[in-house]
């Protein structure tokens, strides 16, 4: 499931947490509740693609869906 997806579905606390520290290893309650939401969390980290997303939105702009990369 893609950020654009899961995201709403995260407490507004939480979103304002990752805007604040887009990047940084993420406390476990936010980790827990991003894989609860259907999120992607590698080890403490969101993917890179989500990253960009999440920048994207905190610069006001409207993000597209992060391209996921496809594996063969």
């Amino acid at each position: 499931m893609g950020i654009e997806a899961w995201w709403p579905l995260l407490r507004r606390d939480s979103q304002k947490w990752l805007i604040s520290n887009n990047g940084d290893a993420l406390a476990d309650d936010i980790a827990v509740e991003i894989m609860r939401a259907g999120g992607e969390v590698r080890g403490q980290y969101l993917p890179d693609a989500d990253v960009d997303w999440v920048e994207a939105l905190a610069n006001g702009e409207v993000p597209d869906p992060p391209i996921k990369p496809t594996s063969y």
